[in-house]
């Protein structure tokens, strides 16, 4: 009913000129205190699945976001946390760098974005 009523443009309908995006993938090693860490997220999985714990206290989905936060930086579960310098954070923040360095003559323009939030939710 909407697709009635609106104009809807696709980018196959308008003819414009779009950037063609560059994609590096960059693998990095977890340090020792990430490995700890994923392993206690193991045993939280494992007190949820036999039920030992009330659903909103802890869950899979929260351990599935804090999973994704210490592979990012282990300093998103514990700001106390000491730096990392080969977590995915540094090495990204490093390609940034370089990819400004490298561009700054023309003042070209980059795009950065994550998607995973630092804050703790409740479900």
């Amino acid at each position: 009913m909407f697709k009635e009523v609106a104009d809807i443009k696709t980018a196959d309908t308008l003819d414009i000129e779009r950037p063609n995006a560059i994609y590096r993938t960059v693998v990095v090693k977890p340090s020792e205190l990430q490995k700890q860490m994923v392993g206690d997220l193991s045993e939280r999985a494992a007190t949820v699945h036999t039920g030992r714990i009330d659903p909103h206290i802890d869950n899979l989905l929260k351990i599935t976001r804090d999973g994704r936060k210490i592979g990012l930086d282990q300093r998103l579960m514990n700001p106390l946390l000491p730096d990392f310098p080969g977590s995915k954070v540094n090495a990204c923040m490093e390609n940034i760098y370089n990819v400004w360095r490298e561009t700054a003559a023309n003042r070209l323009t980059q795009l950065c974005f994550c998607d995973c939030a630092a804050t703790r939710c409740c479900i």
